[in-house]
C-alpha cells in the first residue's frame, strides 16, 4: 500500500456514527494529550512521542478531509490516530494475515 492508499484505509477505519467533526489543527496538542490518556500510550522517549504526535496531526488532516468530503459518514479519532503509515501497514498485514489462517 502506498500513501495515498494508506491514508484512504485510515479514514475509514476511524469512522465512527457521531456527528461531523472538525478538529481545529491548532488545537492539535491537547487534542494529543487527551488521546494519549484516552488510549494509555506509553512512548520510548521525546523522538517517538513527536514521530507520533506528528502521524497524529496527519491523521486529523486526512480526518478533516474526509469529513468535508464525505457527509454520509463521520469520521474521529480513535485508537489508530497515532500510528504512522508504516505501523498501520504493517498492522493491517499482520490482521489480514491471521484472517487467513487456517
Amino acid at each position: 500500500m502506498h500513501g495515498v492508499n494508506l491514508i484512504s484505509v485510515i479514514v475509514f477505519l476511524i469512522a465512527t456514527s457521531v456527528d461531523a467533526e472538525y478538529y481545529d489543527l491548532n488545537n492539535a496538542e491537547s487534542l494529543f494529550e487527551v488521546f494519549v490518556k484516552d488510549y494509555d500510550r506509553h512512548y520510548k522517549d521525546n523522538d517517538d512521542r513527536d514521530l507520533h504526535f506528528k502521524a497524529f496531526v496527519n491523521n486529523l488532516e486526512a480526518t478533516n478531509k474526509a469529513n468535508a468530503e464525505d457527509l454520509e459518514s463521520t469520521y474521529g479519532i480513535t485508537q489508530f490516530a497515532d500510528f504512522t503509515p508504516d505501523e498501520f501497514k504493517n498492522f493491517m498485514d499482520s490482521t489480514l494475515q491471521a484472517c487467513q489462517e487456517p
